[in-house]
């Protein structure tokens, strides 16, 4: 199985209320799922899910012992100027950490 993560993903509630926290969990499931039928139109088999917690920790050691994965897809640009000039750190901690093949996609 391959792992990947959402940007849409990567937000910080704050003081967010419960309503707030569930319209943007709702949004993701929307936008996994939308990415799950464009996979099994070209013939891949996707289980999708949406999750929180730390992108780091989570990308790299709980979702990987959880659900059996055998890859990860994660990005390359940071949120910060240095990360952008760089991989971005969580890219780098997956790869570091994870005990699996990780793929970093680099965008333009």
């Amino acid at each position: 199985e391959i792992l990947g993560v959402s940007k849409a993903a990567l937000i910080g509630f704050g003081n967010a209320n419960q309503t707030t926290i569930d319209e943007v969990k709702e949004r993701n499931q929307r936008l996994i799922h939308k990415y799950a039928l464009m996979a099994a139109d070209r013939g891949i088999e996707v289980n999708s899910f949406v999750t929180s917690g730390d992108p780091k920790n989570t990308l790299a050691h709980t979702l990987v012992d959880d659900e059996d994965i055998d890859a990860i897809v994660v990005g390359a640009t940071g949120a910060n100027f240095v990360d952008r000039m760089t991989m971005g750190s969580t890219a780098a901690f997956v790869i570091a950490q994870a005990p699996c093949d990780v793929f970093v996609i680099h965008r333009d």
